[in-house]
């Protein structure tokens, strides 16, 4: 301990403290703290063997235009900020979307079955987007994620489920960097957007087609009435973490025309099933089955089926289809080669055959001499070496190795090394986003690094994905 008079008095109150600006750690003590300017943090040691820093301090609402997260459409329709008018393409129809752009956001909206009631991600414009519905009429096969864009509709990401045309759904749309994410609840009371519970569906995708762009909601003009709830009662709200782990991967053909009822979409086999043959099925299926075999026992076709009710009776099941999700599907050529198949993450197997409906798929593509691997190793090495394998093949991905690691384990904690990928590739390298355009990007990247910051991996790849992601703050 210094004598009294070498030691300096610190007054009871003060305005502020001047740290030296540093650009690397000190000698570490314990309880010692400093400013480190290259991360634009402060730092300390707890023990005086270690360095951690303060948490990233988001940029408080005060400072930002207006709230951009956790906010309902009515309160951005309060003060101006989102638009209306027809949205989509071939169908006919009315949304609502936020009047600026952005990059990481997700949306969470009401929507009935047997409806055209989608949610917006990264909204272009002219229907280009990301989006995701319910289609009750779907044989085990529901809920749907998709992405219109120069090259027509594709399917990226399909739940193997069959959802009852009188169950409302909550839905959500997530972007994260490039991986999209479309969440389901089949509520039976109220649900809170602030605090929400495990879904009942989930499906995710890797797609690297849109960097940015509005979030919202459309309805078919048709469907208002029967809808019955108000487009501003959607909520803004931060990115959703939550994704399946991959079961298997598997490169399959596509097909497909790419219009709004022949998307583009991976070859998969079916075993449909009509539900009057069959027992032990919810009833409403069969409720569903008997409106479709009275209407055609009296000589209505299909279309004209769809053209009197809206949406066309589920009448049968598929016993192989599977819950999967696309990685890095695209026929643009601006940027790199067309994909020459569907890779597809296999996330589950469905609720009448199980896990046999993987199986069936696996060893049709291993016929066709597709690429297929299981996956059973959750490390980063065996990511990188089936990424290659693929590469080797023909497939000349945007999204990167981390992408893909982060689809087969499912973790959060590996999410922020994605999205770090994806803002050094957009922003640097390929430079197709301009993050001047985005109006709270600062406290996008900062939340980025929030959460970089807290999880659980390896010092060197936590390292890079922050060098990268500071790097991209410079160009903001």
């Amino acid at each position: 301990m210094c004598p009294w008079w070498q030691r300096r008095l610190i007054p009871e109150t003060f305005d502020y403290v001047t740290f030296a600006s540093r650009t690397a750690d000190p000698t570490l003590k314990a309880g010692r703290l400093w400013f480190r300017s290259d991360l634009g943090r402060l730092r300390y040691s707890p023990d005086g063997e270690t360095a951690k820093g303060l948490a990233y301090i988001p940029v408080p609402r005060s400072d930002l235009e207006y709230v951009t997260e956790n906010v309902s459409f009515s309160y951005l329709a309060a003060i101006d900020k989102v638009v209306f008018g027809r949205l989509g393409g071939e169908y006919y129809g009315h949304g609502t979307l936020t009047r600026d752009t952005f990059t990481d956001k997700s949306v969470l909206g009401y929507t009935a079955p047997a409806t055209l009631i989608v949610l917006y991600g990264r909204y272009k414009g002219e229907g280009d987007s990301y989006y995701n519905y319910i289609d009750s009429g779907a044989s085990t096969a529901d809920h749907k994620l998709k992405v219109i864009y120069l090259y027509g509709v594709s399917t990226l990401a399909t739940e193997s489920v069959d959802i009852s045309n009188n169950q409302a759904q909550v839905l959500l749309i997530s972007c994260s960097g490039s991986t999209i994410k479309s969440l389901r609840w089949a509520p039976s009371g109220p649900i809170d957007p602030l605090s929400l519970p495990t879904p009942d569906g989930n499906i995710s995708a890797t797609d690297t087609t849109f960097t940015d762009g509005r979030f919202g909601y459309m309805f078919r003009v048709s469907d208002y009435l029967r809808f019955g709830t108000d487009p501003l009662s959607l909520y803004l709200l931060p990115p959703q973490s939550s994704i399946l782990p991959t079961i298997a991967i598997i490169e399959v053909n596509y097909v497909g025309s790419g219009a709004y009822y022949d998307p583009i979409r991976p070859s998969l086999i079916s075993e449909l099933k009509e539900v009057k043959n069959l027992q032990g099925l919810p009833n409403y299926l069969y409720v569903e089955a008997r409106k479709y075999y009275i209407l055609k026992d009296k000589g209505i076709t299909h279309e004209e089926i769809e053209t009197i009710l809206g949406y066309v009776p589920q009448h049968q099941v598929d016993l192989a289809s599977i819950t999967w999700g696309s990685f890095d599907f695209s026929l643009d050529t601006k940027v790199r080669k067309p994909s020459p198949n569907y890779i597809i993450l296999v996330k589950g197997g469905n609720f009448y055959a199980g896990d046999e409906a993987i199986k069936k798929q696996v060893e049709y593509a291993k016929s066709k001499g597709m690429y297929v691997k299981t996956v059973t190793d959750t490390s980063r090495d065996f990511a990188e070496k089936v990424y290659n394998e693929l590469k080797q093949r023909g497939h000349d991905f945007l999204a990167t190795v981390n992408d893909l690691w982060y689809q087969f384990v499912g973790s959060s904690d590996i999410e922020p090394l994605a999205v770090a990928d994806f803002y050094y590739r957009e922003v640097i390298d390929l430079k197709r986003l301009d993050l001047t355009k985005i109006i709270d990007i600062d406290r996008t990247l900062r939340m980025w690094l929030d959460r970089l910051e807290k999880s659980r991996v390896s010092n060197v790849l936590k390292e890079e994905a922050k060098r990268k992601l500071l790097e991209v703050m410079k160009k903001g």
